[in-house]
């Protein structure tokens, strides 16, 4: 090295700028000469590693989610934002300048963190993954089931339903203020209600974009015969479109059957109970839907 200093006094690279050089040789070489260096060590490794059966991870997992959050403000205190949320969990990371701040934590309570951190400023974008899920999912299931149910969290089921029949709810949108959270993932319905009697800024819900059913079908799709995808009346909601127009972006619309269940709230909650039940003992796909229409 002989551009900087530093490097040359101390007899060492830039690696970045060496590994840069190293692509560049290896273009020019393929446009002389066409041929490219046999990478035996990797795919004896690769294959190596196919081979391994792992069934589970035993790793203990301590808190459930994986919360990441983006906040801007003033002079943001990052002893401070640490003290409060190293009691909501741990693995805490909080990169931070002057004016913003990105949380990283593992927790609970996803939505007692964002609550935390809105203290400090505005909320621009936030991330939360199941890590249960995660762990669980290492391998995937081998065998398809008959029937699977998906729902939007208007539906107002408890967790341990939702958990108890395998559940895929997919979360509406509630805007507070310029702040966005995912209902029932980063804010709960306690939450929500005290700031309806606290707060004064305006508050809004959305429906889910069809990216996010479209996530939520290729996930749940692969693993069933059907999919009934039940929600929020049409006439309330324009939910049921961003199903349709998700449903139709994936490879599984053929299999995916979007119900209008005509109501909302727990009255829908009961109904994806009622098909949950159902599609539990057995029913066909038909007879569960013949039942929903009834209901």
């Amino acid at each position: 090295p002989d551009k900087l200093q530093i490097l040359k006094k101390a007899g060492v690279v830039d690696a970045g700028a060496q590994g840069f050089v190293n692509i560049i040789e290896g273009i020019v070489n393929f446009i002389e000469y066409g041929k490219v260096k046999s990478l035996k060590v990797v795919t004896s490794t690769t294959n190596r590693i196919k081979s391994f059966n792992i069934d589970k991870i035993d790793s203990e997992i301590n808190f459930q989610f994986c919360a990441e959050c983006l906040i801007e403000g003033i002079n943001i205190d990052r002893k401070t934002i640490s003290q409060k949320l190293s009691l909501l969990g741990n693995s805490l990371i909080v990169a931070c300048s002057k004016n913003k701040a990105h949380i990283h934590i593992h927790t609970d309570k996803p939505e007692d963190v964002f609550t935390v951190l809105s203290e400090f400023g505005t909320i621009v974008r936030t991330k939360v993954d199941d890590m249960h899920q995660q762990h669980t999912k290492i391998k995937p299931d081998t065998q398809t089931k008959s029937i699977g149910l998906v729902t939007d969290s208007t539906c107002d089921l408890p967790p341990e339903i939702i958990k108890e029949y395998n559940i895929q709810v997919v979360p509406i949108v509630i805007q507070i203020g310029k702040e966005s959270y995912l209902d029932q993932v980063e804010i709960k319905p306690k939450d929500f209600c005290h700031l309806l009697q606290t707060s004064n800024k305006k508050m809004l819900t959305s429906q889910p974009t069809p990216a996010s059913f479209k996530e939520v079908y290729n996930k749940a799709a692969p693993k069933y015969e059907s999919i009934i995808s039940l929600h929020i009346s049409e006439k309330l909601s324009g939910t049921i479109q961003g199903a349709r127009i998700g449903s139709k972006s994936t490879k599984y619309s053929d299999k995916i059957h979007i119900i209008d269940s005509k109501t909302s709230s727990a009255a829908l909650g009961l109904l994806v109970s009622e098909a949950a039940q159902l599609i539990q003992k057995g029913l066909r796909l038909e007879e569960v839907i013949d039942r929903l229409k009834i209901a």
